[in-house]
């Protein structure tokens, strides 16, 4: 009986856990348009937006003494990268300054604050609006956050679905002045800029990874020994392995694939 007790417990705290996780990534995703939209927010959708993240927090740092990861497994100073050890080694994990730490825990917070209150208030006017395009949306929203929830999808590439409604029910509450597209502005150009310099890191990593595995095949090293990533050890080990294309019953024992063999 106690152990079915902790172990319901430890589920309900990692569900608690990962649930504020979940708006935490997303308000840091989404700040630009969820601040644009704080000034047509009700008070009362802010302050219960507030009071729901904040008694979240508070149950979490008294069980673990800190917040989850901000920084998952897509937005990470270290995914683009990741690769890289396989031509210079082990690398230390690079980290944010403390005070780049506050302030993007700050803003990610206040990010989840609007999107609570954006579906707190569209949830409220849902009865009266039920025929309206939005019904769609809200549903949408609601089904896939209990699917992500029920199969324990908690990294962020998974919350992409949950990405169009979001933005369709923030942008559904802007109102375009001067100061909502200042900020607005600034969040597309900070985001632009992480994106364009990412595919550029992306690329060059890549690149660099291609030509260290042609010299090795010009050493006469077989391709099937070589460890390229998971990426490109995929295309070319089992998506183009020598056997063949895979199929089921005979597929290729390639790492982080099938199989946890290290290659040489």
């Amino acid at each position: 009986m106690l152990r079915l007790i902790f172990a319901i417990d430890r589920w309900v705290w990692a569900y608690v856990r990962e649930l504020l996780h979940a708006l935490m990534h997303l308000g840091l995703v989404l700040w630009p348009p969820a601040w644009m939209a704080f000034g047509q927010l009700s008070t009362r959708a802010l302050a219960g937006a507030s009071t729901a993240l904040t008694v979240l927090s508070g149950l979490i740092l008294c069980q673990e003494g800190r917040l989850p990861n901000l920084l998952g497994v897509m937005l990470t100073w270290d995914a683009l990268g990741y690769a890289r050890v396989l031509i210079a080694g082990n690398m230390a994990p690079r980290q944010l300054p403390c005070w780049g730490q506050v302030a993007l825990l700050g803003v990610s917070l206040s990010g989840a604050v609007g999107l609570v209150a954006v579906l707190w208030d569209r949830l409220r006017q849902w009865p009266y609006g039920s025929r309206e395009p939005g019904t769609i949306l809200l549903l949408n929203l609601l089904v896939q956050s209990l699917l992500f929830e029920a199969l324990w999808l908690y990294d962020d590439r998974y919350y992409l679905p949950l990405l169009p409604g979001l933005i369709a029910f923030l942008l559904a509450h802007l109102r375009f002045t001067k100061v909502a597209m200042t900020v607005g502005m600034a969040g597309v150009l900070l985001w632009g800029a992480v994106a364009v310099t990412g595919t550029i890191d992306h690329w060059r990593d890549h690149r660099t990874v291609m030509e260290a595995r042609d010299w090795l095949l010009r050493q006469g090293v077989a391709a099937e020994h070589i460890d390229a990533g998971y990426a490109l050890t995929g295309w070319w080990l089992y998506a183009h392995a020598v056997s063949g294309p895979p199929s089921r019953g005979s597929e290729p024992d390639v790492p982080w694939i099938t199989g946890w063999r290290p290659l040489p």
